[in-house]
């Protein structure tokens, strides 16, 4: 089985460098052209997708739905691939958070099981995160399906790496993911899920200035 994970384009405060989290933001005019030239990508990529599976913020269902187009496939939305609740730090940027959250932010950032309020923790994500993935992957099981495309958030999927892959979760800053990158697993019988393709973006090469920054 091949999973290919795409990050959403770049959203407005993606531009302005402000956290997202779980808030509802759509794409920039930007980000429309990127989910454009990922679609066209993908053909290339994952010419035998059969299924396609987004989170239901507005970002990445609207990146989704430009890839639908090119496959004539109607996205799978689903609210557990939305993006990390960062409630009490959505809508700021990295300044404001340490100006304001500082001690928070070194405690959620250092410490996956760390419990603070209005915040969902590294190991709280992973556990929403690998139970959406294990459904995903039953589901394209009993519909036949070798591969598949997921649209989702940027630490969404780099928590979901770190653990498929035996890392620990706070390396998962290690881990860059482009705008409309795209990552692919692949899932072997006796190997487990072995990464094949990190943070590919070669059709952003057209595209400038582009955003990596507050999934």
């Amino acid at each position: 089985m091949k999973v290919h994970l795409v990050r959403h384009g770049t959203s407005e405060w993606n531009l302005i460098g402000k956290w997202q989290g779980n808030a509802d933001i759509p794409l920039s005019e930007q980000g429309m052209y990127q989910a454009e030239l990922v679609a066209e990508e993908l053909l290339n990529i994952a010419p035998n997708a059969s299924l396609l599976f987004c989170s239901d913020l507005e970002r990445a269902r609207e990146t989704a739905e430009r890839i639908g187009e090119k496959f004539n496939l109607s996205p799978i939305i689903r609210e557990d691939l939305r993006e990390c609740n960062f409630s009490l730090w959505n809508g700021l940027t990295y300044e404001e958070v340490i100006e304001n959250y500082e001690r928070e932010f070194i405690l959620w950032s250092s410490d996956p099981y760390a419990k603070i309020e209005g915040i969902e923790s590294l190991s709280q994500l992973e556990r929403r995160a690998l139970r959406a993935f294990d459904e995903i992957c039953e589901i394209s099981r009993l519909k036949n399906s070798r591969e598949i495309v997921i649209v989702g958030h940027g630490l969404w999927f780099r928590v979901l790496l770190c653990s498929l892959l035996g890392m620990p979760l706070v390396n998962h800053k290690q881990l860059e993911l482009e705008n409309t990158s795209i990552t692919t697993l692949e899932k072997h019988e006796r190997r487990g899920w072995i990464l094949s393709s990190l943070n590919y973006h070669h059709h952003l090469s057209v595209v400038k200035g582009g955003e990596r920054n507050k999934d």
